[in-house]
């Protein structure tokens, strides 16, 4: 039997039990400094941990789904990049309804404008329950500034919990409410652009955030999963500052350790057996000085991207570590640019002035991607073996390039 889900309705700063706006205040008390930090990289996130203080029943179906959205994810690369571009350019206005500012983010992630939904929906995770369409009086219609009850946190928690429970899209309802939250917390703290990685968090509950927020939107009682999210940002907090106080190797030179391990005998399974390694762009810019890269190719990526970043947004390059890192001459690299194409006639044009540009230094692919992501995923797997090599010939592995950081065009 279907039952209808609960909106999120924020109460009155004021009405809450005192209890709780402490802990909001205790929360905040660590925002702004958590904000200074750098943004930590994927492995460093891979080492968050995060349980809750109260036990929660997680289904398998639950804890499978969570399993499976946990494997390289690239959602905070593509967030972050939407986040900049959002900041640079003023795309989203605080006197905009929390509908029109997931509608201008959504067209940022997806490049075309969707209608509201006017039908039922289930969550694919809680099927058993049904969204109702958003009506006129509902808050996701409000203005990004009306949330100005209390506290930043609560504001912006509020902001998030709207946008999920109204569900106002067939789909990008999480990323929406993600980027909202980071825009208007960043603006109220006017802090440096410090993106908080809310979907790579929830994962680290291990589907108690999924259980939460279904029981919350069942029975309307937020309670328990606000005080999760408290929980949650708190720990991530503090684990920023601890990560801060670490040296901790970059990218690229904990991936060059692999390859002297299986060089070494360390490592018996093949590097290439192995995911593509995510290497961030604006990490190696930070260590090239103190880990061997190929200079002349890190300067025809940074060109190339800088170029395509006029007509799409880059998800991630992949390559070879060879090239990235190999600096014997004369040779030819290649790379694969997967982008989401803003101006996809002019992106094909220039294209091809690019690839006659550099043709000799790079071989140069751009796959746009499609609005089926299953393909875009087979063809990844389908070029990464252009990009692996077998044998003895172990530097040759497949990696991908991400965090395209608009700081980063400039020549190395």
């Amino acid at each position: 039997m279907k039952i209808p889900g609960k909106l999120y309705v924020p109460p009155k700063w004021k009405s809450l039990d005192p209890r709780i706006r402490k802990r909001f205040q205790q929360v905040q008390n660590l925002l702004c400094g958590a904000l200074n930090q750098q943004q930590p990289t994927y492995e460093q996130l891979s080492h968050f941990a995060f349980s809750p203080r109260k036990e929660v029943i997680v289904r398998s179906s639950i804890a499978d789904m969570v399993r499976c959205r946990a494997r390289r994810s690239l959602s905070m690369t593509q967030e972050i990049a939407c986040f900049q571009k959002i900041m640079r350019e003023g795309i989203v206005s605080p006197s905009d309804s929390l509908y029109e500012a997931g509608a201008k983010i959504r067209y940022l992630f997806f490049g075309k404008h969707e209608p509201l939904r006017t039908f039922n929906m289930a969550i694919a995770w809680h099927d058993w329950m049904v969204i109702s369409p958003p009506m006129p009086e509902d808050p996701v219609f409000s203005s990004l500034s009306s949330c100005n009850d209390g506290p930043a946190i609560y504001n912006e928690l509020n902001l998030y919990l709207i946008l999920l429970t109204s569900h106002p899209y067939t789909d990008g309802n999480g990323r929406a409410a993600r980027l909202i939250f980071n825009f208007s917390l960043t603006a109220v703290c006017a802090e440096p652009l410090h993106y908080i990685p809310l979907a790579e968090l929830t994962i680290a509950t291990s589907g108690a955030y999924e259980e939460c927020l279904g029981a919350a939107c069942q029975y309307g009682d937020f309670r328990k999963l606000i005080a999760l999210l408290l929980d949650l940002l708190e720990s991530y907090f503090e684990f920023l500052k601890i990560r801060n106080l670490e040296e901790s190797d970059s990218d690229l030179a904990r991936v060059l350790d692999l390859v002297k391990r299986v060089r070494g005998g360390t490592l018996r399974s093949g590097i290439n057996n192995f995911p593509p390694y995510l290497i961030s762009v604006s990490n190696i810019m930070e260590c090239k000085e103190k880990v061997s890269v190929n200079d002349g190719f890190l300067k025809y990526l940074l060109q190339i991207a800088q170029a395509l970043s006029d007509y799409c947004s880059i998800d991630f390059a992949l390559t070879s570590l060879a090239d990235l890192t190999d600096d014997a001459s004369p040779k030819i690299g290649a790379i694969s640019f997967f982008v989401k194409a803003h101006r996809k006639e002019e992106l094909l044009l220039h294209f091809r002035q690019l690839r006659a540009k550099f043709r000799g230094s790079i071989i140069l692919q751009v796959v746009v991607a499609s609005t089926n992501p299953a393909d875009d995923a087979k063809l990844l797997v389908a070029l990464m073996s252009q990009f692996s090599m077998s044998g003895s010939d172990v530097s040759r592995c497949p990696v991908l390039l991400h965090n395209f950081d608009p700081v980063c065009f400039i020549d190395p």
